[in-house]
């Protein structure tokens, strides 16, 4: 006589063969998920990449980092937790890239891959996602020890800068401002609490001993995307994906840095 269903052996090794291809398959799916979060990543840098292309000849230059605030808030209100970060026009509000606070426009400011601990930091979107290169956006306000010729006034020109395919804009950023001193060895300046200070490249192992926020840790030392690479958009428009020591400053001479890919004008 024909017997029905399963032996208790014959479910055992199912069990244990779907378990095995799970375990094979888990680790796979997972890195899939983590490149699909990463060229999303990079398709939001090429869009603000976009808007900035369009900012600077219509205005004469690149939008302020940060503006000081006016009597009118940005459209949606102002960005950032007022505890810890600095009222005002960012240049997200300057260029358009973010017209209103709503859902749709924070996301599109989002880097899909940071990893934060702090459910506070997670809905802001100045902390762990994109940064703009102090260096050619500046601020009109002072702000030490950032009240230098080289990150305050008026805003570099794209048409100004001579090496445009190798000079960093705008990329994955610990915060929504960044500049050559928050990935160097040894920075010129001493850092204190201000949030521009906690500002890192994510994935660079100076960042283990770099003052950033503690939610911010896991980001900022064990890095964002696979490999610890990081996107970057440049002047010229292209969103290059690169190991995050690619942006390391050193120290090479009494008063002088590798700055490059260029961080400073050229």
């Amino acid at each position: 006589m024909r017997r029905a269903g399963f032996t208790l052996v014959e479910v055992i090794v199912v069990i244990s063969i779907l378990a095995f291809l799970m375990a094979i398959l888990s680790p796979l799916l997972s890195r899939s998920r983590e490149q699909a979060r990463t060229t999303v990543c990079a398709s939001k840098i090429h869009d603000i990449l976009l808007c900035l292309q369009t900012y600077d000849p219509e205005n004469g230059s690149l939008p302020c980092g940060l503006r000081s605030p006016t009597k009118q808030a940005p459209p949606g209100g102002y960005a950032g937790d007022g505890s810890i970060d600095p009222a005002g026009w960012w240049w997200f509000n300057n260029a358009r890239v973010l017209q209103r606070k709503s859902i749709r426009g924070v996301r599109g400011l989002q880097c899909p891959s940071k990893r934060l601990d702090d459910a506070k930091l997670k809905g802001n979107i100045l902390h762990a996602n994109y940064g703009m290169n102090l260096s050619l956006c500046k601020v009109d306000a002072r702000f030490p020890p950032y009240d230098v010729d080289e990150f305050q006034g008026s805003p570099l020109s794209m048409s100004t800068l001579t090496r445009p395919s190798e000079t960093f804009l705008v990329g994955d950023s610990g915060y929504a401002l960044i500049c050559w001193w928050n990935a160097a060895k040894k920075p010129p300046v001493t850092f204190g609490n201000f949030a521009f200070d906690t500002a890192y490249v994510p994935g660079l192992e100076i960042n283990a001993e770099k003052n950033v926020l503690s939610g911010e840790v896991r980001d900022a030392v064990g890095g964002r995307h696979p490999g610890k690479m990081i996107n970057l958009g440049f002047v010229d428009g292209h969103v290059y994906r690169h190991s995050a020591s690619l942006l390391l400053v050193e120290k090479i001479g009494e008063n002088e840095w590798n700055t490059s890919p260029v961080w400073r004008r050229k």
